[in-house]
């Protein structure tokens, strides 16, 4: 077992330990989503821990396994920097692979439980409700400025027909002097 070996060991563990925090942030992120619009969310959540789980079994556990029997039989090789290794290109196509098919079946998961329509149509049948439950309040309201307004207008066509006090004041002055002028003849 070289040190080169162990360093490309080393290096796959944290690629592969970075795409397994990469899904995960990726299905958080989308679970936080799925929350707020009221989604089917376990379900969901539980793909994505599945998958997560899944992925630390068949990606992350078997490295660090050998890892960390690299590190008991030579502990100086820890501090070793990665920097410039090259990882053997099946450990890459094995990474790639899973990984994909992880961030595959969360976002598909994803699409296939959230319903952002249903919040929509929820929305939609409140607003109904409240329309419904307001109708007959409106309808008294439009009645009663209706029977307010005809009051109003019959209240003035009263005023207009009937003389006020000082035209009776004026007609009776003027009854009066033409009674005065008659009796002075």
């Amino acid at each position: 077992m070289s040190k080169e070996t162990y360093l490309q060991l080393k290096k796959e563990f944290w690629m592969r330990f970075a795409f397994n925090v990469g899904i995960a942030g990726i299905g958080l992120v989308l679970l936080i989503v799925m929350i707020f619009n009221q989604s089917r969310y376990i379900p969901y959540l539980l793909v994505v821990m599945g998958m997560i789980s899944l992925m630390n079994q068949v990606l992350v556990m078997p490295t660090k396994a050998k890892k960390d029997a690299f590190e008991k039989e030579h502990p100086e090789w820890k501090e070793v920097s990665v920097k410039g290794v090259k990882v053997d290109s099946q450990e890459q196509s094995k990474r790639y692979g899973v990984s994909l098919i992880a961030l595959i079946v969360v976002i598909g998961s994803f699409f296939a439980m959230y319903r952002p329509t249903l919040q929509a149509q929820k929305e939609q049948e409140e607003k109904v409700e409240i329309r419904q439950k307001l109708q007959p309040a409106m309808e008294n309201i439009q009645k009663q400025e209706q029977s307010s307004r005809e009051a109003v207008q019959s209240q003035m066509k009263d005023l207009l027909r009937t003389p006020s006090s000082a035209q009776k004041q004026r007609q009776q002055v003027g009854n009066d002097q033409d009674c005065l002028l008659l009796t002075n003849h």
